[in-house]
């Protein structure tokens, strides 16, 4: 798409071959370090080290139909994440790490009544009957999934110039 590549195949292998290099990992643990992350913090996530702090709470949704995954709403979980303390609506407000979730069944997953398709972690306050119902309605099961285009629109980023960015490698 950007020119990087001949053809798609030769774009995948290059993909392959940049996570499997660790050039990948690289990038994302600068990039880290740019948004103001220590360098040993970011080596050590990198690595897969325990760093963060984990919920004491967890709780599996389970799947109240079978089917095929068709969607998930992002919008409800994040307002539920929200109410738990993920988030916040003021720059004074303390954020609790530890909340988050987990999903467990993805878009195109098939799903069987009673299948964990959702984890989530939490702490105080804890998840309520309300929230759940929330949670649940945000997963659509149907019969098969309804595919659309995975891209819709491509916005070429153009710097102050008016001379296009290249794609990064």
């Amino acid at each position: 798409m950007c020119g990087k590549a001949g053809s798609f195949k030769t774009g995948e292998s290059n993909i392959k071959e940049t996570l499997q290099n660790g050039c990948a990992l690289d990038k994302f643990q600068a990039m880290l370090v740019a948004q103001g992350v220590t360098t040993d913090l970011a080596k050590a996530l990198c690595a897969g080290k325990d760093v963060l702090k984990r919920a004491v709470k967890r709780e599996e949704l389970k799947a109240e139909a079978g089917g095929v995954v068709q969607a998930i709403h992002s919008l409800p979980l994040a307002k539920v994440l929200h109410e738990l303390g993920a988030g916040r609506t003021q720059p004074d407000q303390a954020v609790n790490w530890t909340v988050g979730i987990e999903l467990l069944k993805i878009v195109g997953d098939q799903v069987n009544k009673g299948d964990p398709w959702l984890r989530i972690h939490f702490e105080d306050p804890s998840l309520n009957e309300s929230q759940k119902i929330i949670l649940q309605h945000s997963l659509v099961i149907g019969e098969k999934v309804e595919n659309g285009p995975l891209v819709t629109e491509i916005i070429q980023v153009q710097s102050q110039g008016g001379k296009r960015h290249n794609c990064p490698v």
